[in-house]
This record gives C-alpha cells, sequence and structure tokens, in this order.
C-alpha cells in the first residue's frame, strides 16, 4: 500500500461553490515534499479508499478508513480534522 500523503483530514469551509450560505467539505494533506494541499478521496469497489495529490498516493483499507472518519467526529467538529489526523498518522506509522 501506498503512504505518501500523511496528516490528511477534512477541512470545512463555507462559501462553497460561490454561495455564501453553503458549506464545503474537502481533503487536505502533507506530500513528501513538506507541501499542504487540497487531495482527491477515491473509493474503490472492494470499500479500500485511496487519497491522491499530484503524483502522491495514500492506500487505506476500508477498515482503516473507517477508523479514521471516526476519530475525527469524536473530538467535536471545530476539532474534528484534528482527530482524523492523529488516527491517519498513527495507521501509517504502523505500517513501518
Amino acid at each position: 500500500m501506498k503512504s505518501d500523503i500523511r496528516n490528511i483530514r477534512y477541512v470545512y469551509k463555507s462559501g462553497a461553490f460561490g454561495d455564501p450560505s453553503k458549506e464545503g467539505r474537502w481533503i487536505y494533506g502533507r506530500r513528501p515534499d513538506g507541501k499542504t494541499v487540497g487531495c482527491r478521496k477515491v473509493t474503490h469497489d472492494n470499500g479500500n479508499v485511496s487519497v491522491v495529490s499530484k503524483d502522491f498516493a495514500t492506500d487505506f483499507s476500508a477498515a482503516e478508513w473507517e477508523v479514521m472518519e471516526k476519530e475525527g467526529s469524536v473530538i467535536s467538529e471545530i476539532l474534528a480534522d484534528i482527530g482524523m489526523q492523529q488516527a491517519c498518522n498513527k495507521i501509517l506509522d504502523e505500517r513501518k
């Protein structure tokens, strides 16, 4: 499994699609070159998830992704990204 992107988290922003009353959710992560960038989430037929940014990607099993999203929702809506980011890094550290 690829593990290029770390610190993966959801970012919530208001003003989505040019409408100030709407809120959008994006995925951000840190590439090996140190840049924090927007990423795409690709869900495969078997439930596994890939987070992709240009030539970099990180793959998660369906169970790992579920843990990350669950950890992100445990803390609070304001701090959700911190829980998800910590769970992501813990999963990736255990792979080494």
